[in-house]
């Protein structure tokens, strides 16, 4: 299976300090990937069109077009209006991204817009039909998944008849600044959690520090109960819903989990520095809302897992989905509730009531997607990121949309002067991201077969500025084109330095014109090159050894996959990396391994998984040999 979004940005918020370098890599490896893309030109012999751009020419008039004042243009655009996935703002998104897509890539509108139901001929038609594809096109995939829609919420303290003695205001007060957008949609889409189940609990308050499986095994080695408590959890160290899950399966009846500002490091209240939007610290109202779906289980619809999410699919129950309630809190908030465990406060042993009151139900979302063919045609580099936010999402993700955005005006700026890509471009733009990798999954699973015969390589962004280092993630045969593509570009504000520098900075606060299948054929008919002298078979030859190399790189990755997949959660499939099963977000090396002797203990399941790794590494060897 393929899960095309990347696994946790959402929880990592990150704040703007310093300059946006983590656009300009984006930008400079998407470059990078396009000049993978388009490596065979050849001079037109009838003197009447333009020589198209090659190399480094198609590199400088790519980079010329991205511009930081349409940068900020665009942030606006996505940014000034919250857009939940699934709510009308956001199929308003979706259309925008449609049309920027027809307008830069030359794109004539067709008069019925197209967006089409996920699993309909026109759907399926849309992607299958890419390799014989003779110019861009672009279209909106629905797909219905289950989602959940906040209701009515409510933290309260009671006194020990039961009666209420103090009602939390959940509200996101941000109060008045420069983000007048913030203050205007604090409370447009109320503080809850992605697919958290509908709840009305009472339990004593228990301190569950960062809510780890580390912690919840030293809970129960020390003979601790939660039995029927509310836990308190501190965001950091793991994902929200594995936080969820240690505590449901210690027996808690719900969950409050809160952003502390002691993990601000010096850039606090405390120390001096304004709160948001007036400055860098935390605002004491601020709330991390997020999914608490169990990723590390599967992504994606939790009703349709290893199928897509049609309008009439068969549904599931949802294995990877809490049992208990839960709600993000501010620190204001969760410092009010820490009194209950202070022996000296009035507060001291009062218990507290949880309500989340949700409605469930089968909502569409909306993938745009564009496809520009290549002269390879069943070879695709699919560049995406997603395109929902729980608010407003001016980071995540919508700093990564703006560059997807620049990339797609310098994609088109080429196509205009001739260019074409030597393998077939497909950027995405996904929904539900927030919820569990809700679009890309669904999109992955429906056309499992199409990726794993035609997709090479991904490209991902949701964060692309944030802070004033640079970082990045990726496949490691992709090392050497990031720190290479990082080092020829120029430093965001530094004249004298490299991108590649900014991985150590510190902020003030911490070609040919035709078709090439993947055979190595080539179509004359359709070039226009240097005629009958032109050399065909050192171009054959030349693709063909760039091809077999490729296929062995393409070979080993897919060599860590297992038809039989990982204990427990079947739906991962490569041995070689996955999501800790207790991580969600952190990547596990050989996790069926790693799993076996440090979380089941368990010497039998141990040599198990180290048979499978032997013999797939005998197969790899096979591979590259």
């Amino acid at each position: 299976m393929y899960s095309l979004g990347k696994p946790g940005t959402s929880a990592q918020r990150q704040r703007s300090q310093d300059v946006p370098s983590r656009r300009n890599v984006a930008l400079g490896l998407l470059a990078g990937a396009v000049l993978f893309c388009c490596q065979l030109w050849a001079k037109s012999s009838l003197g009447q069109r333009p020589t198209p751009p090659f190399g480094k020419a198609a590199e400088s008039l790519f980079l010329s077009v991205p511009s930081a004042d349409e940068a900020v243009k665009a942030s606006r655009r996505y940014a000034s209006k919250p857009h939940l996935a699934g709510s009308p703002q956001d199929l308003v998104t979706a259309k925008d991204f449609l049309h920027h897509l027809q307008a830069e890539l030359g794109i004539a509108p067709p008069k019925a817009e197209p967006i089409y139901k996920a699993g309909s001929l026109e759907s399926k038609d849309a992607i299958l039909s890419i390799p014989s594809s003779q110019g861009p096109r672009a279209w909106i995939d629905t797909y219905y998944p289950v989602l959940n829609t906040p209701l009515e919420r409510s933290v309260q303290i009671l006194d020990v008849s039961g009666k209420v003695e103090l009602d939390l205001d959940l509200i996101e007060y941000l109060g008045d600044g420069p983000d007048g957008d913030a203050s205007k949609y604090g409370d447009a889409v109320p503080a809850f959690h992605g697919l958290s189940p509908a709840g009305d609990v009472v339990g004593s308050i228990f301190d569950g520090g960062y809510c780890t499986k580390k912690e919840f095994d030293s809970f129960a080695e020390e003979g601790v109960s939660l039995d029927g408590s509310i836990v308190l959890c501190r965001y950091g160290g793991n994902f929200r819903g594995l936080k969820v899950k240690g505590a449901q399966e210690a027996g808690a009846a719900g969950v409050l989990i809160f952003s502390d500002v002691k993990d601000d490091g010096t850039v606090t209240e405390a120390n001096g520095y304004a709160p948001y939007p007036s400055g860098p610290a935390r605002n004491p109202n601020s709330v991390q809302r997020g999914g608490v779906q169990f990723v590390s289980m599967y992504p994606g619809d939790p009703t349709t897992p290893g199928y897509p999410s049609y309008e009439n699919s068969t549904r599931t129950k949802g294995e990877n989905i809490p049992k208990i309630p839960s709600l993000p809190l501010s620190w204001s908030n969760a410092r009010v509730l820490l009194r209950t465990l202070n022996e000296s406060d009035p507060f001291y042993g009062k218990r507290v009531r949880l309500l989340n009151n949700a409605t469930t139900t089968v909502t569409p979302i909306w993938n745009t997607l564009a496809v520009i063919p290549g002269h390879i045609t069943d070879e695709v580099v699919v560049i995406g990121n997603h395109r929902d936010a729980w608010v407003l999402g001016a980071t995540d993700p919508i700093s990564g949309t703006v560059s997807v955005r620049e990339l797609v005006r310098g994609l088109g700026h080429l196509l205009k002067k001739g260019w074409k890509p030597l393998r077939t471009i497909l950027i995405a733009s996904w929904d539900a991201e927030e919820w569990g990798l809700i679009g890309s999954t669904e999109w992955g699973e429906d056309f499992t077969e199409w990726i794993h015969e035609n997709v090479v390589a991904y490209l991902n962004l949701d964060s692309s500025t944030a802070g004033s280092r640079l970082r990045f993630g990726a496949s490691p045969l992709l090392a050497h084109l990031i720190r290479r593509t990082a080092q020829e570009l120029p430093h965001p504000v530094d004249k004298g330095r490299s991108l590649w520098d900014a991985t150590t900075d510190d902020g003030k606060l911490f070609g040919v014109n035709g078709t090439v299948n993947s055979r190595g054929e080539v179509e004359p008919d359709s070039l226009l090159l240097g005629g009958p002298e032109f050399p065909w078979q050192k171009v054959k030859k030349a693709v063909k050894r760039v091809q077999a190399v490729n296929k062995k790189l393409i070979a080993f990755e897919r060599g860590f996959i297992s038809k039989n997949g990982i204990k427990h959660r079947e739906w991962f499939k490569h041995l070689g990396v996955a999501p800790g099963t207790w991580l969600g977000y952190g990547a596990t090396t050989f996790p069926g391994l790693t799993e076996a002797i440090t979380l089941e203990r368990n010497a039998t399941l141990a040599k198990h998984e180290s048979e499978r790794l032997v013999e797939l590494f005998d197969r790899l060897s096979d591979v590259i040999s």
